[in-house]
């Protein structure tokens, strides 16, 4: 049976007790994993789009191409030979 309340937890004496510092003290293996795991790489692949941008402007020169995609298409069909008139 739960003998205190809302506000017995919410209370600087038991924000400061030994058992909540114990408890966030077991939290910070997991917070190790997430750093770790997560938000350094998400953070060096940021450093490294930035560090190594490069801008891919057109010159008026240059020929004129899409940069996002290239489309593609099946091969244009043929027309076959125009038969001749025979005159009779």
């Amino acid at each position: 049976m739960v003998e205190s309340g809302y506000a017995d937890a919410r209370s600087l004496g038991y924000l400061q007790g030994d058992t909540n510092v114990f408890l966030e003290w077991l939290r910070l293996p997991g917070d190790m994993v997430f750093l770790v795991g997560g938000v350094l790489p998400l953070l060096w692949q940021c450093w490294l789009g930035v560090r190594h941008r490069r801008g891919l402007t057109r010159r008026p020169e240059d020929a004129e191409q899409n940069l996002l995609f290239t489309e593609v298409g099946p091969d244009p069909v043929p027309e076959p030979p125009a038969a001749e008139a025979v005159a009779p």
